[in-house]
């Protein structure tokens, strides 16, 4: 029974998602397919390929000084990330020390400011917080009904079920009742 409802649940919400995804590319199209939209587009695009014809004689002038280099960028790129994290790293100190003077300078004002605004974003805040569980909800059952979710699923339920805790609370019995 439970799992005829898990089932029911899972079906239910996947075709929810699924429709609302659905949905959101048909106006996502039709949007696309206005004609304000497309005169627009147009319009970026001449200005681009106007850009571009300008700036052409200035990239030939330059390919030969950049194109030696080219091997060396690509042969960078898988360390390119490491390289940002650690820069990032390096410089969060500094920025967190001069974002603490600014809000220990300013507090009167954000305190005050917070402090009378609270009737707005506190439950804000509540109502984010509740569609973020429900989201997280949403996409737990939507990730725990494909094949990939539903074996670790049956691997974390294998490993919770074969504790003494974990049959206690879940009430597996040890023994097959014999009639």
């Amino acid at each position: 029974m439970v799992a005829k409802a898990g089932s029911a649940t899972a079906s239910t919400v996947n075709a929810a998602v699924d429709g609302f995804v659905d949905t959101n590319c048909n106006i996502a199209k039709s949007v696309m397919d206005n004609k304000f939209v497309k005169s627009a587009g147009q319009s970026i695009l001449k200005v681009h390929a106007g850009v571009e014809g300008k700036v052409a004689p200035f990239t030939d002038k330059a390919k030969p000084y950049v194109q030696p280099v080219v091997p060396y960028v690509e042969a960078v790129k898988p360390y390119v990330p490491p390289a940002i994290l650690a820069c990032m790293v390096m410089c969060t100190p500094p920025v967190l020390f001069v974002l603490g003077l600014v809000a220990f300078f300013t507090a009167p004002i954000w305190l005050t400011v917070g402090f009378l605004t609270a009737f707005i974003w506190i439950p804000a805040l509540i109502f984010a917080a509740f569609s973020a569980g429900l989201m997280a909800i949403v996409f737990a059952i939507r990730y725990f009904s494909t094949p990939p979710g539903n074996t670790t699923a049956k691997r974390f339920w294998r490993n919770i079920s074969s504790t003494t805790w974990g049959k206690k609370i879940f009430y597996v019995t040890l023994n097959t009742p014999t009639n």
